[in-house]
């Protein structure tokens, strides 16, 4: 009874450590490729069409897609969520909000923005 007890608790342990080892490499394959996967339903592509520009600064802090920022704008509005991009010539920045909404933020009125995680993180540091 514990000999089968411990080779089901090896077996599970066995296949979840592949399933997280083969979904570093497929974000790893995505990385490669300039790929970024968000999972997000009220997404379509005409919002992503007017995205213009993928990896950008904004002041002294380096964004790119995927990065999850926490921004102030000027009247003490606070939005957190994942980056989409920027369009250039609306001097914009879109994002996914945690309520799941898209905002198209204006550069100007951004008073502070804070990175609170970087897409692709576990590969980036070596």
């Amino acid at each position: 009874m514990i000999d089968s007890l411990i080779s089901i608790s090896i077996t599970m342990f066995v296949l979840a450590f592949s399933g997280y080892v083969l979904m570093i490499l497929k974000e790893k394959v995505y990385l490669n490729n300039n790929i970024v996967f968000l999972d997000h339903k009220n997404l379509n592509q005409e919002d992503l069409e007017d995205l213009d520009i993928k990896h950008f600064m904004l002041g002294s802090t380096e964004i790119m897609v995927g990065d999850e920022v926490k921004i102030m704008l000027e009247n003490d509005n606070k939005f957190v969520g994942t980056v989409l991009g920027a369009n250039k010539s609306n001097n914009t920045i879109a994002i996914i909000t945690k309520g799941r909404d898209i905002e198209q933020l204006s550069i100007k009125s951004i008073r502070k923005l804070k990175v609170i995680s970087r897409y692709g993180k576990f590969f980036t540091r070596f």
